[in-house]
């Protein structure tokens, strides 16, 4: 059942982005975003994910960093993980990056291919009642030499929607 409400807040919240933007905006009442958990370093860089609301439209718009590569190593595609609940202070996951960590259970994975710029937009509706969603990224690189990906995760952020 969680995982049904979870599937249903994002495809509401996937079409509503796509949607032509109203003149006014009718989301929810409060929009706080928290960040929480580590980013994890590759290449000697950090991935982070933020976030802003802007009020006027509705909308949460994400940036997820990834990092600067080299030696044929490249960024072939970007995960937004979406979930109800927050891992603190994270798990390991052995496909991961060593030192990286899981900050949220997924319930929903989003996918951008490379060049897409690591931005998610979503145009928020009115909630009914009070929910936080956690996310967290994940940037997926491929090195040519040995054909190989290393996941990077990023921190994690907490979005809590109140009517």
């Amino acid at each position: 059942m969680r995982r049904f409400v979870t599937f249903a807040l994002v495809a509401g919240l996937v079409s509503l982005s796509s949607a032509e933007l109203s003149a006014q905006c009718t989301g929810p009442g409060q929009v706080t975003i928290t960040e929480y958990g580590n980013t994890c370093t590759f290449f000697g860089q950090d991935a982070q994910l933020s976030g802003r609301y802007d009020r006027t439209t509705c909308t949460l718009t994400l940036l997820q960093e990834s990092s600067p590569t080299c030696c044929n190593t490249f960024l072939a595609a970007q995960v937004l993980l979406l979930g109800l609940n927050p891992i603190v202070p994270g798990a390991a996951d052995p496909r991961l990056i060593p030192g990286c960590t899981l900050s949220v259970l997924p319930d929903v994975a989003l996918v951008q291919v490379r060049g897409a710029g690591g931005q998610w937009s979503f145009r928020l509706p009115t909630v009914p009642v009070a929910i936080n969603v956690s996310m967290q990224g994940l940037n997926d690189y491929f090195t040519t030499i040995g054909f190989s990906h290393d996941l990077q995760t990023t921190n994690g952020l907490t979005v809590s929607l109140r009517p």
